[in-house]
């Protein structure tokens, strides 16, 4: 049987790469307070669209780093090893608002294992993930791996349901299923990597699917007295991360350069800087420093300024050597920053860094 051929070329996929920046900026929007200038139903809607892209971030590693020959990601020591430099540092670099916030007696095991920060459950879900996968992949586990996968799922989406039915009783059980998608979305990412191009067509179905599957659970959750942005992983989440990354992959060619170049060189410093840009317009919108995101600030004011600090403090960094390994856990750049390999050279020429995680 002939290897089947990879949705996407060997060359950049701009849209891809756009996503990035697109899911960036949606992880902001879901961290920009609750909308309360908004009607009801227009602030779920707005948070609820945005839920795809942490899935998105996990299931594109999965496809980069896809084993065609025993169908699992290709995890390899170093890269798990800058995951978790990247967990490390940003964890001190947090540490001071977490004990601002509930002081020396907060920190514990559960703020080391998920971060010093709650965006940090990303770095961590993705190291379980990769562990994950690695050890299924070494005693040949597909079957096993894909059980795991699709019963994860289906108690993420199921929890997020019963817990958004009975506020507060099921929390600690969303966070905690939510560290273990690491592993579904890799095996969704490798599974893309299979597929051919013929196939890549029904992504624009599944991409209809899920928008549509996303606007009905704010309806019924509008008709309910429930609000949608609290769902953490809906129906509509996986149904849109596949058909977004799908579609991308069937046309690599559809987002301008400038999009693709600033999802690939600043997502990740986006997503891991964005909350200190949110209290900082925070504390400038009420004239003092705030522990947490006061209720009524305007969200769409938080989410837009937050946006543009952070991705200016994103172009600031790409240009510095040293501050840039340390967004990407470079740690060989950390310890001896004066060297510069040819391919650092050819990144910093054409506006790239490390691939994100």
């Amino acid at each position: 049987m002939p290897t089947p051929m990879p949705l996407s070329p060997p060359r950049r996929n701009t849209s891809i790469d756009a996503l990035r920046l697109v899911a960036a900026l949606g992880v902001i929007a879901l961290h920009a307070g609750r909308y309360p200038e908004w009607p009801a139903l227009a602030g779920d809607l707005w948070t609820s669209a945005f839920r795809w892209a942490v899935p998105f971030f996990l299931a594109l590693s999965g496809y980069y780093l896809a084993d065609s020959e025993r169908r699992f990601a290709k995890i390899t020591l170093p890269r798990i090893t800058r995951i978790c430099v990247i967990f490390a540092l940003v964890w001190v670099l947090y540490l001071p608002v977490q004990v601002w916030r509930g002081g020396i007696g907060s920190i514990d095991i559960e703020t080391l294992i998920r971060g010093s920060y709650f965006h940090m459950w990303f770095l961590s879900a993705m190291v379980m993930g990769f562990l994950a996968n690695a050890a299924l992949a070494e005693v040949k586990a597909f079957r096993l791996a894909i059980a795991l996968s699709l019963l994860i799922l289906f108690a993420n989406i199921a929890a997020g349901y019963i817990n958004l039915l009975r506020p507060g009783r099921f929390g600690d059980t969303v966070v905690t299923l939510r560290q273990l998608t690491g592993l579904p979305c890799l095996m969704a990412g490798v599974a893309l990597h299979r597929l051919t191009h013929w196939q890549g067509r029904h992504f624009l179905a599944i991409l209809a699917l899920g928008m549509a599957s996303c606007l009905a659970e704010v309806l019924v959750c509008h008709r309910l007295g429930l609000r949608a942005m609290d769902l953490q992983w809906g129906l509509h989440v996986p149904l849109i991360t596949l058909g977004l990354l799908g579609t991308a992959l069937r046309w690599p060619d559809l987002a301008p350069r400038w999009m693709a170049r600033w999802g690939l060189r600043d997502s990740l410093t986006l997503y891991l800087l964005h909350p200190l840009a949110l209290l900082l317009v925070a504390a400038l919108w009420t004239g003092h420093p705030v522990k947490w995101l006061p209720p009524d600030l305007p969200g769409l004011l938080l989410w837009a300024s937050a946006s543009v600090i952070t991705v200016l403090a994103a172009a600031i960094i790409a240009k510095l050597p040293l501050l840039n390994a340390f967004m990407n856990g470079d740690l060989s750049r950390l310890l001896a920053p004066t060297k510069r390999t040819a391919t650092d050279a050819h990144r910093a020429e054409h506006g790239q860094r490390n691939s994100p995680p």
